[in-house]
Order: structure tokens, then sequence, then C-alpha cells
């Protein structure tokens, strides 16, 4: 779908699909916080303020991968086709995941057909802000053309795998 402002409802979307098909036993013997903040975009400013008061072990950021699918982008720098599946984030200018977490995650996309890719991308992610306190900051995403344009292309299929790979994490993350 091709459509205006898509960074960051789609994210947004996801994690509120996660959320609403999420089964409360999923939880038991974890702590599990959904969080929505504001003005990414502007110096991570609402991120920041949770993390004055939250000090979690994990922080899997949601936003968009601003990759390079697209007819005139060169394919060098962070590429991963649209329509392929949910984004883990491996490097981006803020964080870099440690391998054993993207292994790990890897491994619980494939246990349940989830299709992922992994990738490096510019700019930074929300969770960032948590490294300080401790956190291991592990960004998932879905590949997005054209981000912060006029009209974004995104593909459904991609969110849905992205909503399944939280609620994977949620169930499956030890």
């Amino acid at each position: 779908m091709a459509t205006r402002a898509v960074d960051d409802r789609a994210g947004c979307a996801a994690l509120l699909d996660a959320a609403l098909r999420l089964k409360p036993g999923a939880v038991r013997g974890k702590t599990v916080t959904f969080a929505w903040d504001v003005q990414e975009e502007v110096g991570l400013l609402g991120a920041a303020e949770l993390a004055k008061t939250m000090k979690p072990d994990y922080v899997f950021a949601i936003d968009t991968f601003v990759s390079s699918d697209s007819p005139l982008e060169s394919k060098r720098f962070a590429y991963l086709p649209v329509g392929k599946g949910a984004v883990l984030r491996a490097i981006d200018s803020s964080n870099i995941t440690p391998q054993t977490e993207i292994r790990r995650l890897v491994a619980i996309a494939g246990q349940r057909g989830i299709p992922v890719q992994v990738g490096n991308s510019r700019g930074g992610n929300d969770g960032s802000v948590f490294l300080p306190g401790g956190a291991v900051d592990i960004p998932l995403s879905w590949p997005g053309s054209y981000a912060h344009s006029l009209i974004e292309k995104i593909d459904r299929r991609d969110l849905e795998a992205l909503a399944d790979l939280i609620l994977a994490i949620v169930s499956d993350w030890r």
C-alpha cells in the first residue's frame, strides 16, 4: 500500500494488533509493558520520559526501517525488500543489537513460521534512550520505501509479520 504519514502509524497499528490478540496467560511470570510514545523525530522525547521511570531488561522499539527498495536507490545499504517480512535491526546509528539476541529472535520467528529480515540502517530508535539504564535494545521494524515523503510504500504482510513477532516475543522470550 502507498499512503502518507505511515511512519509511525503502521508501527502503532502492529503494536495495537499484537496487544489486542494477546492471551492473558501469555505474560504469566513476566512484566510486559506496551508503550506508545511521541516526538521520536525531534529527539526521542517521549521515550526519554519513559526511560526516567522504567528500567527494563529488554526494549523492543517499533519503528519503520527505511529501505532502499526503490528503483533509483543503491541496494548496497539498507536494502530489505518490501513484502518479505518484519525486520530485526542489527545496527543503526544509535545501537548495535547483540548477535546472540538476533539469533534468538530469528529462531523464535523460525519456530513460528514468521518471515523476518535482518538489516542495518542509518537513523536511531526510541529504545536507545534505555541503554544507559542497562537495557538491551532490540529494534523491530517493517521495511518501507520513500519514508518521510508525501507517499510512503509498505506491505500489509510485513505489518502482520511484525505483529506476529511481537506476540511471539511476549510468549516465548525468557
